[in-house]
């Protein structure tokens, strides 16, 4: 076992790792014995950044389900590619499950399935500009500075010029999956994601197990508001953006393969107040 210090600008929280190199589950004192294994895969939605062990949504579904060992194995970074990698290493070691759920965050799993099908983003420069970038996005004060967002933002332009920035790095990853005029992107979102889809479904027959994948909505996608401040900082159409996009082609062709599938965007959307369910800068869950 160990422990992962967890730090933002809005939270620090300490990650316990347990036994099966998961997140922390607090087990509850069954009254009978474990049914089966089951493990949750995802990135840092799923494993919880931004909360303790006991606010993480799979720790909070296992208080329900006694009878069931969850198994928290979301990485933050990764995309259904490396869950499905994860599934190959591990499947016996697990002890062979019956059943795994996936959770495929709608704002920007779909950019981490292009990243990985092409290796890395072609750009020599991204990693480093990559993070400065995220550092004045995120960062309190710079965030409130039109002049900074400005800057940011022309530079942006300037070093895609120049070769040193890819043209995915000019939009935010929430918005481009949205914007019903990206039909390039759509495509090639489709193409990269039916390819993993098709992967589960040949490991699905070949293993013996069975899959359910939820979907995981972006702040963006379900808070109207936030959406439209979004727009307006990527120098785009409020008009040209529906946040069903993304659900819909996930569940389109996620059934297609025959795999159970449940988008619980309207669920959150309608929870009363969603902007509270998300930190401000962050855009992971808060522990509401």
């Amino acid at each position: 076992k160990s422990e992962i210090f967890v730090s933002h600008y809005e939270h620090t929280n300490v990650a316990h790792v347990d036994d099966m190199g998961g997140r922390q589950i607090n087990r509850v004192d069954g009254s009978g014995r474990i049914r089966a294994i089951v493990p949750f895969l995802g990135d840092s939605f799923t494993f919880g950044i931004g909360v303790s062990d006991e606010a993480t949504f799979s720790n909070l579904f296992a208080q329900e389900v006694p009878d069931l060992r969850i198994i928290n194995l979301g990485v933050p970074g990764t995309a259904l590619s490396h869950h499905l990698d994860i599934i190959s290493i591990r499947h016996e070691e697990l002890g062979r499950p019956k059943k795994y759920v996936f959770f495929f965050y709608l704002g920007n799993d779909f950019m981490d399935l292009l990243t990985q099908q092409v290796g890395s983003r072609s750009a020599p420069h991204d990693g480093v500009l990559q993070r400065i970038n995220e550092f004045v996005i995120h960062n309190p004060l710079f965030r409130k500075s039109y002049l900074i967002q400005l800057v940011r933002r022309g530079l942006q332009v300037i070093l895609h010029s120049i070769g040193w920035l890819s043209g995915d790095d000019l939009i935010d990853e929430s918005f481009e999956i949205m914007d019903v005029t990206n039909a390039v992107y759509f495509d090639r979102a489709e193409q990269a994601l039916r390819k993993q889809l098709d992967r589960l479904a040949g490991m699905q027959n070949k293993l013996e197990f069975s899959s359910a994948i939820i979907a995981i909505p972006g702040v963006f996608q379900i808070d109207d508001d936030r959406r439209r401040i979004g727009a307006q900082r990527n120098h785009l159409d409020f008009g040209n953006l529906d946040p069903n996009r993304p659900g819909a082609l996930l569940k389109r062709l996620v059934e297609e393969v025959g795999i159970l599938f449940f988008d619980s965007s309207s669920c959150l959307a309608g929870s009363g107040n969603p902007r509270a369910l998300y930190y401000r800068y962050d855009d992971h869950f808060t522990d509401v």
